[in-house]
This record gives structure tokens, sequence and C-alpha cells, in this order.
């Protein structure tokens, strides 16, 4: 095992001899810092993200309210790289543009797709639809982020990258992820006893399970966590897959950064801890998907700690 994590650790100074500056991280850190105070302080009650959905959710101009939302912060923190580093390259090149805009038009898909909500409005009682809502919505990525860069990678990629973005267990050793996800359960516990963290946790609401028709609540937790989990799949495939390892082919290493900017605000909707340590678990994860080409390590920690965080917060909460 302690050679296995070694070699982790490895991926780190040769991925900052080649693409760390101070000034560009600095800058970065900034600018997102600024995007969460916004976010946080002066939308208080209501966030970015919520803003979108609440005027728009469930309407085709929906996804382009979050092209922008996430391509803003993609795209300045390409600038940012291309400044610091002197490398105009990345934005003179057409397929940066060309998968770039793909990538975020899929995530922006995701975000916005709501088709099964008008499903949903024949059945009886809130609990219900709530329940109904909040399965299929842990589902339904794997038609708008699964498919969606599975047939990209399948006609654009298979001949570059031998595996579905590092979806494979070819070359994968769990033992230094099983180091790496213990050494976040002291901070998971530690941030559950936040009122931040008891308000979004757990994500299927526990008033709600017990009141769903067809199942006890026992079940219905069990089913929700499993496909609650398996979404994590897919978050990883767009984000350490296609973001890190595809952008890879046009980018090279100044992919990580950029896709951590996102990342961060994919998790705006969540608490702040959350959402700030998002960028640095996501540097960690890209950096690590970028020199091992694989991704698999980061589902299972993305499961884990997600997992994790949904066990403490029904333990606190008496379940």
């Amino acid at each position: 095992m302690r050679e296995a994590f070694l070699k982790i650790l490895k991926y780190f100074p040769s991925y900052w001899r080649e693409e760390f500056k101070w000034g560009y991280y600095l800058s970065v850190l900034a600018m997102l810092g600024i995007f969460a105070g916004l976010n946080y302080y002066l939308l208080p009650d209501v966030t970015i993200e919520r803003w979108i959905t609440r005027r728009y959710y469930g309407e085709f101009e929906c996804m382009w309210w979050y092209l922008g939302f996430y391509g803003i912060p993609y795209y300045l923190t390409v600038v940012l790289y291309s400044v610091f580093h002197d490398k105009w390259d990345i934005l003179r090149n057409r397929q940066f543009w060309l998968r770039s805009l793909f990538g975020l038009l899929v995530i922006s898909m995701d975000a916005s797709f709501s088709w099964y909500q008008h499903l949903l409005q024949d059945i009886d009682g809130y609990a219900n639809r709530y329940v109904w809502f909040k399965y299929i919505g842990n589902f339904y990525s794997t038609i708008t982020i699964g498919l969606a860069f599975w047939l990209y990678w399948y006609v654009r990629d298979r001949k570059y990258i031998d595996s579905f973005y590092g979806l494979t267990r070819r070359g994968f050793d769990w033992r230094p992820y099983a180091v790496l996800m213990a050494l976040m359960v002291p901070l998971v516990v530690t941030a559950a006893f936040t009122s931040g963290f008891l308000n979004y946790y757990p994500t299927l609401k526990l008033q709600y399970a017990e009141r769903f028709d067809l199942l006890p609540t026992w079940a219905t937790m069990a089913i929700y966590e499993f496909v609650y989990a398996f979404d994590f799949i897919w978050t990883e495939v767009a984000f350490r897959g296609f973001f890190v390892i595809a952008m890879a082919k046009v980018m090279g290493g100044a992919a990580i950064v950029p896709m951590c900017s996102i990342y961060e605000f994919r998790h705006f909707a969540k608490p702040l801890g959350e959402a700030i340590s998002s960028i640095f678990g996501g540097y960690i994860l890209g950096v690590i998907a970028l020199k091992s080409r694989n991704i698999l390590g980061g589902v299972w920690i993305h499961m884990g700690i997600a997992l994790l965080m949904e066990l403490v917060s029904i333990l606190i909460k008496g379940f």
C-alpha cells in the first residue's frame, strides 16, 4: 500500500514542475472567491443557480443560462492561464473551442433537463412525487452525461484514448484511494455538525421518505442512496474524464484548473464549505486522472464521501 500511495504522491511534483505558477493559481482562487462571495453572501437566499432554476427550470432557455453559468468561469480561467504562462495557442486552437463547447453543453443540458417532471404530475401526493423526482433526477445523468460522452468518445477519441475517458479497471489499485478516503472521514464528521450541512443533507428528506406509499422507509432510502451514488460515475466521467483526460489532448496539463473552476460552480447550490473543498478535491483527482489516465479511484472516493455524508446526517437527525 505504501508504494502505491507514494506513486500517486509523485504525480504532484511532476505536474507542478510542468504547470505551476503562483500568479496563475492565486488569480484563479481570487476569481473563484469573488464568485463564491456573490453566490453565498450577496444572494444568500437565492444563490446564482437557484435564481436560474426558479426562473427558467423546465424551459429551453435554462440550458443557455447554464452554459453561461459554467462557461464564464471556465473560459476566464483559460484566459488567466494564457496570460500567466504567455501561451495563447490554446485559445487559437479550433479543437479546443469545439471540444470545450461540447462538454459545457452536455453538463448544461444535464443541469437543466427536466422532461421527467411532466411524467410525475398525475402521481397523487407531494411526498410520492418528490421521491420519484429524486429517483429519476439521480439516474437520468446516465443519458444526458453518460451516453453523450460515450458517443463522443466512441466516434472521436476511441483511437487516442483506449478506455472510456479513464473509466476502466485496467491498472487500477484501490489501496491509495482507501488512504485518501480515510483522511476525509474526520473532515466530513466535523462538517456534519454545521447548520449548512444539516440543512442540505440527507439529499432525500426523511419526512418525505416516510410518507412514500410504495415502500417502507428503509427501502425508499436504500434505493435512493444507490441511484444517488451511481450518479457520481457520470460526475467523474464529465469532470475528470472529459474535462481533464479528453481536453488534455488539446490543452495538456492546462486542462485541470479550468475544470476545477466549473466544478466549484457545480457545488454552488451546496454548503459553502463543500463548494470550497470541491476546488481542492477536484484538483487532486484531476492530477491523478491526468497522470494515471484512470478515473475509477475518483469514482470510489466520490461515492464513499457522498454516502458518508448521507449516513452521518441521517444518524444525527435520528433516523
